[in-house]
């Protein structure tokens, strides 16, 4: 039986993103020490496995209505005897740890995983709530040490870096499954453009096209490029289109959500991403610790480049030139580099595990 149980306040638990972080912290921490219930907005692939882990789901009502949905949060909580509540939410932290503090629960930890851009229409929002975390939280936790600075101001010093760890053994280099998917999706003899992501306007679909132009126009390579988009969300209809606009579509393929995105990274020959904005990308860390060559907006943390990775400036000529590069890349595995550089679950999963101790005890 476990001594601590602990909400998470997860919201979205589709595959990718916050869930993934969480559900990694969860599989490998100690059970038998620390049990998690997560509070989601709907059903999600992750539920199964969590109740076969021994924790409960919660759903609870989306934030685009926030007092609404704090007040539902906080009778999902009272009576319930929680030492520590762990919200995900960034910037909405702010609702549900107020939540969390009328419902009597001692230790509330806001955790961060994202930043935003001056022009993002939100940007003005996120500005105001963000100084009403301190508020509410007990304790401070980020993903990286940017996405710490950009939320907590001079207070980043004091929040614990929960690393968006990997599963090192998991995500290694896998040659046959390179040739088995590379078969299933016909892409054999292609070179091979990666994305993983949510279609929205964070991660930058669009400039992925333009890059795709690019690329496709520049090639003189025996290896004609293609593009393979693996998420779903909102704006995939407004990409698809975008594609067909541009007659790019024999060189992009949709793949939607995948449970296998460890092994469509060995697929891969290179991997892009230029968001507007993270935390810190686990697709990213995954990526490379399969040994996959990433390319990163330069609006991303140096922080998530750790081994052949490069970051630019999102101008898509020069991406373009960057991808074709990567056309006779030589693959090597690199989980133990990415061990190495601190991004291992297992280790980040005790640091972890000490964290929740300190913080029940010195409450």
């Amino acid at each position: 039986m476990s001594d601590t149980r602990i909400a998470q306040i997860c919201g979205n638990m589709t595959y990718g993103g916050v869930a993934s972080v969480v559900m990694n912290y969860y599989r490998h921490i100690d059970r038998s020490r620390f049990q998690f219930d997560f509070y989601s907005y709907g059903p999600s692939p992750h539920d199964a496995e969590i109740k076969a882990l021994g924790g409960r789901v919660f759903y609870i009502k989306p934030f685009d209505r926030p007092f609404r949905a704090a007040h539902f949060l906080y009778n999902a909580l009272k009576g319930k005897d929680y030492q520590i509540v762990h919200s995900h939410l960034n910037t909405l932290n702010c609702f549900t740890l107020k939540a969390a503090e009328r419902a009597g629960v001692p230790v509330r930890i806001a955790h961060n995983h994202s930043t935003s851009f001056p022009f993002e229409p939100a940007a003005p929002v996120k500005a105001v709530l963000k100084r009403f975390i301190r508020r509410f939280a007990t304790h401070l936790c980020a993903c990286s040490r940017y996405s710490a600075e950009w939320i907590y101001g001079k207070r980043a010093d004091r929040a614990f870096i929960a690393r968006n760890a990997v599963d090192t053994d998991r995500y290694k280099f896998d040659s046959a499954a390179r040739e088995r998917l590379r078969a299933e999706l016909g892409l054999e003899g292609k070179l091979v453009i990666g994305h993983a992501g949510r279609f929205v306007r964070q991660k930058n679909h669009k400039f992925l096209i333009k890059m795709m132009k690019k690329v496709a126009a520049g090639t003189t390579s025996p290896r004609p490029p293609v593009l393979v988009l693996a998420g779903s969300g909102k704006l995939m209809p407004k990409i698809q289109r975008l594609v067909k606009k541009h007659e790019l579509g024999d060189e992009v393929i949709f793949l939607g959500e995948r449970e296998d995105l460890d092994k469509a990274y060995s697929a891969f020959d290179v991997l892009a991403l230029p968001s507007h904005y993270e935390g810190l990308p686990l697709v990213a860390l995954e990526a490379e610790t399969s040994g996959l060559p990433v390319v990163l907006s330069d609006k991303i943390t140096a922080e998530a480049c750790v081994v052949n990775c490069s970051r630019l400036a999102l101008k898509a000529g020069l991406w373009a030139e960057r991808i074709l590069s990567y056309k006779d890349f030589a693959r090597e595995d690199a989980s133990d580099i990415m061990k190495e550089a601190g991004f291992d679950i297992r280790l980040e999963t005790k640091r972890l595990e000490e964290y929740y101790t300190i913080e029940k005890v010195n409450r």
